[in-house]
């Protein structure tokens, strides 16, 4: 065996015996294949023995349902990257979106339902981030002392009566009363522009929501249903944040109050009466039953 060992270093050939791991360039793995899907189990030389029952054991769980659901996949991902604008998003994405209760309607060969959550997931995050990059998020981010100037010097700003500001990695939201939501309109955007310190912004970029639908929105927005990833945790504590700011500013009266204190209740109901945590996807539609239930009240 040595004298082969040295043979195959002299001609530069890489050596692999099986059971004597001194003697070994390589391992090779154990496989399952199924289509285009390849899992691959190896001890590096170590104990094929366990490699080959690893790969029994995993054969019963792979079987030919996740080939087929991979075919489809291909489509799915085409239409992700069309409609999420960067890299990160998607990645996002495709961690939240490939959960838990998606693979077992795939196992349970139900792959048109399956499908129809991941493309109702796409459609879903790219309204929710109006296909706004990273880049350009951060541009329009209002800094923490911004946000107080623009709170304290609210009388600077015509047809603006209460205000909260909610400045995130991922969005800038004005909330906002005004005397009227036509005419001052462009109050509200000159208020955010002279805060971000920028007004190089292209129209697509904003989205307006008035009365009910604003209510609406801040209500999913605190339920963290209107999250990069939904029913992350971290939004919440930013709302909170962002209508405490503005209430020590005095920049919030009777309509604000009531409403952002709704809403944070409701957001946190969301998070202890759902299992909107646990399965991004999947429980959306109950948390956002209880926001209804809750605001119709």
């Amino acid at each position: 065996m040595h004298k082969l060992r040295k043979e195959a270093n002299q001609k530069k050939v890489i050596l692999n015996v099986v059971d004597r791991l001194e003697f070994c360039d390589f391992a090779l793995p154990a496989k399952i294949r199924r289509g285009d899907l390849l899992v691959t189990f190896s001890t590096n030389g170590k104990s094929p023995a366990l490699s080959r029952y690893l790969r029994c054991k995993m054969e019963r769980e792979f079987d030919e349902t996740y080939a087929n659901w991979l075919d489809k996949l291909v489509q799915l991902r085409k239409e992700a990257i069309e409609k999420l604008p960067t890299s990160d998003d998607r990645e996002i994405f495709w961690r939240s979106a490939l959960s838990d209760d998606v693979m077992e309607l795939v196992r349970a060969k139900k792959y048109d339902e399956a499908e129809a959550s991941i493309r109702d997931a796409i459609s879903g995050f790219r309204l929710n981030h109006k296909t706004v990059s990273v880049e350009v998020r951060e541009r329009f981010a209002i800094s923490v002392d911004n946000i107080n100037k623009g709170l304290r010097h609210l009388d600077n700003y015509n047809g603006i009566s209460e205000v909260v500001i909610l400045s995130t990695c991922n969005r800038t939201e004005i909330y906002a009363v005004v005397d009227d939501a036509n005419e001052n309109m462009q109050d509200v955007k000159e208020f955010f522009f002279t805060l971000a310190g920028s007004d190089d912004a292209k129209d697509e970029y904003f989205y307006y929501h008035v009365d009910k639908d604003c209510i609406r929105h801040l209500f999913a927005v605190a339920s963290s249903l209107d999250s990069l990833i939904i029913g992350e945790g971290q939004i919440l504590s930013q709302v909170k944040k962002a209508y405490s700011m503005a209430r020590e500013a005095q920049a919030t009266s009777t309509i604000l109050n009531t409403l952002f204190h709704r809403a944070i209740t409701t957001g946190k109901r969301v998070r202890t009466e759902t299992r909107i945590a646990y399965n991004a996807v999947s429980v959306s539609y109950a948390a956002v039953q209880l926001a209804l239930k809750i605001f119709a009240v």
